[in-house]
Formats: structure tokens, C-alpha cells, sequence
């Protein structure tokens, strides 16, 4: 190919000359070189990924109603699709129950979906779903690559060339509300027709199909299946499937021994839950309200939860303090196996055997905290939005939680227990000080008034003492040079909290938020008694 452009005549080869080069150099190596340049021919083989699909569990309550003839329940069934091929899928199970315990039918298929080799895709789409009347209900998706099973070696336990071996397969998606089916399609659509008048009658992205298509960001576990997949010669399957169309097909296969089940053990899993900070403001929640909003946090793995004591948001902060922990958990060995770890921002129900739905969460690879042998530092993590929640309002930020996380075997638990309690008491330690905000000037600040200027201030908010600068007329480039002064308790520097900033412009009626950032207290300097230079500002 070429980019020619306008008044350019394209590049030719010279045939005769290339001949003549080729000539020349075959009479040097006193040999043709038509072998040599001759490019191998490409053999195309025809083989079929088998996906053997057993038991799925913990999978969401999806069907859910106040009428007494429709009992709660699931009615799952399994879809395994390569590239954009016809997809094949399992027999549909029903489940019924009202808790996701119940949730995990038996299946004891396999898919067989045909495959070209060398493939022009490396996309193998697992998925599982809810059956229903009209629509059918994705509930998430596990994905994998034809090229990683390609270069899988021998499977010791069924003898089979390029299989995976039994693997839970962890799925996750978008949250399943646990309120009642109707009311929730009702707020639905009063959402999407709040997006619509808001974003010119253009409709947001549906963020409920977004998640269950994209694990690797979801934000929610939404169970896990158990699974083998391998690679068979096209000539190798079963004889009632054989002919010269290559068909996807599903067939009935044997009861799993129990003995086959990948290998489990003990883990445990810790958090130091200190303190919330720049915490959103819900939805629905009506300015100036004189009731406080109590929040808690629930960190899970799996279908295992530690939730937090609910703690009073006051100015956009909530302290808890708080050491939580859960039993010994039996996960499974292969750490690859294991589900990611999430931590919930969620409203504090007033049942304790119930939450509500989650507001802002934070999703960590369980690899990563592990490598840490509960030996991590206790840091200030920044929630992320669940849009298909859309529990805040459009201008929050999901706010920060200062925490340290820890899982781990049992055994690797006991041996740092006494760190851990060491941080507890550290953490009840509060010396006075007095934080000192020197504050310079600011720059390309937007044109918020109609003059093409703006009359821009900052609100500082620390641990819920609200503070404000001055503010300076008309004006992008505002010159402050003022110093703002808290006095307060603060903890060890581990556990310093967050200053955060708003900025604004100041207008008659309602003042336009412009926008805002958050530094960490550890990042602060202590003034040397001795000397009054201060470091350079940034």
C-alpha cells in the first residue's frame, strides 16, 4: 500500500531490474532461490471447542415480585459463542428461592461450537443467563482466548490435549437490585427520561448491559461456574454429531465425582475501615434536611461479606475506626480462581440481616493484596460511580476511604495478628495541631458569567469543618495570597484525612460549582520552630 498525494505519481517496481538482481544473486549462491522465497502454504484445519458446563453458584436472585403467584428465583441456563459465530446453550435450569444460597442449579452439558484453525479471532464468549418470556436477561460474562488454549499442555486427569482442567469460572456484572422486579423496571424508566430531557433526548449508555459484558470492570460478583474447556480434532466427536457441516451442538454429559473439584483452603480477610472522606450526597436526598445520613461499608469476596457499623456523615466525612474480620473462609487454592475483592459505600439499612443497594465501590485484584501478607499500608482509596445504581447525583464525586485491607491463608493471618491490634491503638491517638492552607492565586479558571469572567472562591472541608476563602471579582486568574487556619485532633500521620476543595463562582442566587480536588495531610509539611521559610508553592 501507499499514501500518495496530490501531483505525486505512485512508486512502480521495476520488474526487469528485480529480475535481474534475483538473477545475480542466484548465480552467487549457485542456486535457485524460488524455495526460499516462497512463502509456506497455510493448511486449514478444522477442530471444536468443548466447554463442559457442571454446577453454577451463588448467581443472582433474578426473578423477584410482590405477587403471590410468582415465587422468586432463576431460570439459568449457560451460552458459549466464538467471535461472532452462532452461539450454542445449555438446557435452561430453574431455580426458585429468595436468597442467592439457593442459586446454584446443576447443568452436567457440554458445549461443542466448531473452530478454524489458524482463526482470524481469538474471542471465546462464556456467558450466563436468565430465561425469560419476552427478553432473556444477561446475568455476566466470563471470557477467554482460543490462543491460551492453544498453548495449554496435556490435561493429566482426563487425558485430553489442550484443556484447561476444571475451573471455577467467577462471573460478575451489573448489581441485581434487590427490590421488587416492577418497581425497579418503574425507576428505569423515570431514569431514562430524566437522561434524555437532561442530554437533549439522547439516551445514556445502558449501563446494566455494559457491565455484564465487561467483567474486568464490573461491579459486582455475580457468581461463578465450574467449568472444564479443551480443543478436539473435528474427527474425534461424538458419532451421533458427526457429518460434513460443521455445526455447534450441545449434548448430556456424566455426574461430576465430588473428588474432582478443585482443591480448596483457608483464607481471611481484614480491613482497618478509618475514616470516609468528600463522601457523595445521594440522589433523591433534599438540600438542607436536618437528617443525617448514616452510611457503612462492606467489604466482600465472593459470596462472603464483613460490613462495617453505620457511622454518621456529617459534612461529607464519616469516622468508623474499625477493625473488621471474617471467619475462616474455604476458597479455592488456585488463586486465579479466587474472586476480586470489592468494597461497598452503601446506605445503612435499618434491618441488620439486610443492605441496601451499594453507591460507589472500589474493585482490588486479590493477587495484588495478597502479595502484601497483611502487611499493606492503611491509604486513602478513591471510590468509582456505579452508573447503573446512579444512586448520587451527576455532579458527585464517589468520595474517599482511607482503609487497609489484608487476605491471606489462615496460617500467614496469625502470625501478623499483633501488628494489626498494634494499629488499632495507634489509631486512638489524636495530638493537636493547627493546619495551616497557604493559598496563592489561581489560573484558566472557566468564563462561568456572561462577561467572560468569573468570580471565583474555594470551600475547604476537613474531617466536617467547612471553611471559605475569599472571593475575587471578575476574574480567570484570581490572586488570593491568604492563609486559612484549622485547629483540630489529628491521628498518627498514617492516618491523616483528607483536605478537600471545592472551587466556585459566586453569583447572586445559586453559586456554580466549577470544581474541586483533595489533598492528603501526609503530604503536609511541619514548620521547623527555628526558621519561618516556607517551600515553594505548587
Amino acid at each position: 500500500m501507499q499514501v500518495v498525494g496530490e501531483d505525486e505519481n505512485p512508486k512502480v517496481h521495476n520488474e526487469e531490474e528485480e529480475n535481474r538482481k534475483e538473477a545475480a544473486l542466484q548465480v552467487k549462491n549457485g542456486c535457485p532461490l524460488v524455495g526460499v522465497l516462497a512463502p509456506p502454504n497455510i493448511v486449514k484445519q478444522w477442530v471444536f471447542l468443548v466447554v463442559a458446563v457442571y454446577e453454577a453458584d451463588y448467581l443472582p436472585v433474578m426473578d423477584r415480585s410482590f405477587l403471590a403467584f410468582k415465587k422468586d428465583g432463576t431460570d439459568a441456563y449457560a451460552e458459549l459463542q466464538f467471535s461472532s459465530n452462532h452461539p450454542v446453550r445449555t438446557r435452561v435450569k430453574t431455580i426458585k428461592g429468595n436468597t442467592r444460597e439457593n442459586m446454584s442449579p446443576t447443568f452436567n452439558y457440554e458445549l461443542w461450537v466448531p473452530v478454524s484453525i489458524p482463526a482470524s479471532s481469538q474471542h471465546i464468549s462464556f456467558s450466563m443467563w436468565d430465561h425469560e418470556t419476552v427478553q432473556n436477561e444477561l446475568i455476566g460474562t466470563h471470557y477467554t482466548s482460543l490462543k491460551r488454549l492453544l498453548q495449554l499442555p496435556r490435561d493429566p486427569l482426563t487425558g485430553h490435549d489442550q484443556s484447561t482442567g476444571l475451573y471455577w469460572a467467577n462471573i460478575y456484572g451489573a448489581h441485581k437490585s434487590t427490590r421488587d422486579e416492577i418497581l425497579e423496571h418503574v425507576k428505569k424508566g423515570v431514569t431514562t427520561a430524566q437522561s434524555a430531557i437532561h442530554n437533549n433526548f439522547t439516551v445514556d449508555r445502558d449501563y446494566k448491559e455494559y457491565y455484564n459484558r465487561s467483567p474486568s470492570i464490573a461491579p459486582s460478583y455475580n457468581g461463578r461456574v465450574l467449568i472444564s474447556q479443551r480443543l478436539v480434532p473435528h474427527h474425534e466427536r461424538p458419532k451421533k454429531y458427526i457429518s460434513d457441516n460443521m455445526e455447534p451442538f450441545m449434548r448430556s454429559i456424566r455426574k461430576l465425582n465430588p473428588h474432582m473439584l478443585p482443591a480448596v483452603q483457608k483464607y481471611k480477610l481484614k480491613a482497618i475501615l478509618v475514616r470516609g472522606s468528600d463522601l457523595p450526597t445521594l440522589r433523591g436526598d433534599v438540600p438542607g434536611s436536618k437528617d443525617v445520613q448514616k452510611l457503612q461499608v462492606m467489604v466482600s469476596i465472593g459470596k462472603h461479606e464483613i460490613v462495617s457499623r453505620s457511622a454518621n456523615c456529617v459534612g461529607r466525612n464519616c469516622l468508623w475506626g474499625e477493625l473488621m474480620e471474617s471467619e475462616d473462609l474455604l476458597l479455592p487454592e488456585d488463586l486465579t480462581q479466587v474472586p476480586d475483592i470489592f468494597v461497598y459505600l452503601m446506605t445503612a439499612s435499618a434491618e441488620a440481616s439486610t443492605h441496601q443497594d451499594p453507591i460507589c465501590f472500589k474493585r482490588f485484584a486479590v493477587k495484588d493484596i495478597m502479595n502484601q501478607h497483611f502487611q499493606g499500608p492503611c491509604e486513602w482509596v478513591m471510590l468509582n460511580k456505579d452508573y447503573k445504581v446512579n444512586g448520587i447525583n451527576d455532579t458527585e464525586r464517589p468520595g474517599h476511604l482511607l482503609l487497609k485491607l489484608g487476605f491471606g491463608v489462615s496460617d500467614v493471618e496469625e502470625d501478623h495478628r499483633a501488628e494489626w491490634q498494634s494499629t488499632m491503638l495507634r489509631l486512638k491517638r489524636r495530638t493537636p495541631y493547627q493546619i495551616r492552607l497557604h493559598l496563592y492565586q489561581g489560573k484558566d479558571f472557566p468564563a462561568t458569567d456572561d462577561n467572560g469572567l468569573s468570580d471565583p472562591y474555594l470551600k475547604l472541608n476537613l474531617m466536617g469543618e467547612i471553611k471559605q476563602s475569599s472571593t475575587k471579582q471578575k476574574t480567570r486568574f484570581p490572586l488570593y495570597y491568604e492563609t486559612i487556619i484549622f485547629d483540630c485532633l489529628l491521628p498518627d500521620r498514617e492516618f491523616l484525612p483528607l483536605l478537600d476543595c471545592q472551587a466556585y463562582d459566586k453569583d447572586l442566587l445559586f453559586d456554580d460549582f466549577v470544581g474541586r480536588f483533595s489533598i492528603p495531610l501526609s503530604q503536609a509539611f511541619e514548620i521547623d520552630p527555628t526558621t519561618e521559610d516556607l517551600p515553594d508553592p505548587q
